[in-house]
């Protein structure tokens, strides 16, 4: 299986590179080198599609959502430490305008940072349910396998591609009614 990846070169515009999805022992991603070979993507069930998650693959993909849990983890470790500390807890001689709002900006993008990490915590934490009750690996909405790359590119992706794409038009749609309603109440 080979996937098309953008890698910018240096200085110059995104050239194209081929890399192949390699699945023997878990999931890894190689660079393709072009030579014909005996496909190492094969499973030993020969009917078995191998774009599809299959049950051998649970150790790896535990790995990785672990793996990731410990990074969010880490993200949101030293917030909660500054919350409890309270704003207070820095001594400080004299501030100015300008150092008040670069830390009113940073404040205000580790809250996004925080929000986005605590939000992806979820999805983590769900999709390693997910792989104990041996449904990691379908749609929640439709029920269908979803695609082993995508799997592969987001371990705690919850849909497939189709019932994604349904979702983000939904939040189009509310986000534009939002925009045009919002809009409707000013004078």
């Amino acid at each position: 299986m080979t996937l098309p990846f953008d890698a910018p070169a240096r200085g110059r515009s995104p050239r194209r590179a081929q890399f192949r999805l390699v699945l023997r022992r878990g999931v890894a991603i190689v660079p393709d080198q072009g030579q014909p070979r005996a496909s190492p993507t094969q499973s030993e069930d020969p009917e078995a599609p191998m774009d599809t998650y299959s049950r051998t693959l649970a150790p790896r993909f535990a790995q990785l959502l672990a793996q990731r849990e410990s990074e969010l983890r880490a993200i949101l470790r030293p917030i909660g430490e500054v919350a409890v500390q309270g704003p207070g807890a820095q001594e400080r001689e004299v501030l100015d305008f300008k150092d008040m709002a670069v830390e009113e900006t940073q404040s205000v993008v580790d809250e996004a940072k925080a929000d986005h990490a605590l939000e992806e915590l979820e999805l983590v934490l769900a999709a390693r349910r997910r792989l104990a009750d041996q449904s990691y690996g379908e749609c929640l909405d439709c029920g269908e396998p979803i695609d082993l790359r995508r799997l592969v590119a987001m371990p705690a992706t919850r849909f497939c591609t189709a019932c994604q794409d349904v979702h983000e038009h939904g939040r189009a749609i509310e986000a534009r009614r939002f925009a045009n309603h919002a809009g409707k109440s000013r004078p």
